[in-house]
C-alpha cells in the first residue's frame, strides 16, 4: 500500500470515529464562505431572472455540502457493515433501536453544515431580497442604510424609489427572522438528538451488561453440570 493510499485510509477511518467533529469544522468554514460569496455577489435586478439566480445560490451549495458529509460519514451504509460501536447481535430489542438510531444521528449530522449554509443565507438578507424583487433595475449597495438593493432604472408607475428601498428592507428582515426560525429548529433538533442518544445509549450498555452476566451464569451452570456428571 502506498504512503498516499495509508494516508486516505486513516483519515476516513479517523473521519468516522467523530462524526460530530466531521460536521462542525466544516459548518465554521462555511461563515467566510458565505461572506466572500456575498461580496461577489450580484443580484441580475431582472424579474425573470431573480427567483433562478437566487434559488441556485440557496440549493446547489446544500446538496454539494449533504453529498460531502454522506461521504464522509456513509449515513445509508447497512448497520451490520458499518464497524460502528453498534451491535445487533445482542438479543436485546434497547440495543437494535439504539442502532437504527445512530443511522438517523449520522442522517442529522450530515445535513447540519448544509442547513448553516441556508440559515446564513437567511440572515444575510440580500439573497432572499433579491429573489422578492419583481422589478428591472441596478444592484447598487448604499452604505448608509447598509443595503444592497435593485435600484430601478426609470421611475415606476404608483411605485417611487424611496417606496420600493423600503420594501427591500422588509425583505431582508423577513428574510433574517427566517434565517433566526431554521436556527431555533436546528438547535432544538441536535438538543434532542444528543438527549436521546445518550438515553438510549445507556440503555443499551445496561442490556449489555446483563446479557453478559447471564452468559456468564450459563458457562459457569454449564461448569457445575459437567463436574457433576464426572
Amino acid at each position: 500500500m502506498s504512503l498516499t493510499q495509508g494516508f486516505v485510509k486513516t483519515f476516513k477511518s479517523e473521519l468516522s470515529k467523530s462524526a460530530v467533529f466531521t460536521s462542525i469544522p466544516l459548518s465554521i468554514l462555511l461563515v467566510p464562505l458565505e461572506r466572500l460569496s456575498d461580496k461577489h455577489f450580484s443580484c441580475p435586478c431582472k424579474a425573470e431572472l431573480n427567483v433562478d439566480a437566487s434559488n441556485l445560490i440557496f440549493v446547489a451549495p446544500f446538496f454539494f455540502f449533504f453529498s460531502l458529509m454522506c461521504l464522509a460519514l456513509q449515513p445509508f451504509k447497512p448497520i451490520h457493515q458499518h464497524g460502528s460501536n453498534c451491535s445487533c447481535s445482542l438479543n436485546c430489542k434497547k440495543c437494535c433501536s439504539y442502532c437504527i438510531f445512530l443511522k438517523c444521528k449520522e442522517f442529522i449530522l450530515c445535513l447540519i453544515p448544509p442547513c448553516v449554509w441556508i440559515i446564513l443565507l437567511l440572515l444575510d438578507g440580500n439573497y432572499l431580497a433579491c429573489r422578492d424583487t419583481d422589478w428591472n433595475g441596478v444592484y447598487v449597495s448604499e452604505d448608509e442604510h447598509h443595503l444592497k438593493w435593485c435600484k430601478p432604472f426609470k421611475s415606476i408607475p404608483g411605485r417611487n424609489e424611496t417606496e420600493l428601498r423600503d420594501l427591500t428592507l422588509r425583505f431582508v428582515a423577513r428574510s433574517q427572522k427566517y434565517g433566526c426560525v431554521v436556527l431555533l429548529v436546528l438547535s432544538c433538533i441536535i438538543i434532542l438528538t444528543v438527549v436521546i442518544s445518550d438515553c438510549c445509549c445507556a440503555r443499551c450498555t445496561s442490556c449489555s451488561d446483563e446479557e453478559n452476566v447471564d452468559q456468564q451464569l450459563q458457562i459457569l451452570q454449564n461448569d457445575n453440570l459437567y463436574g457433576t456428571c464426572m
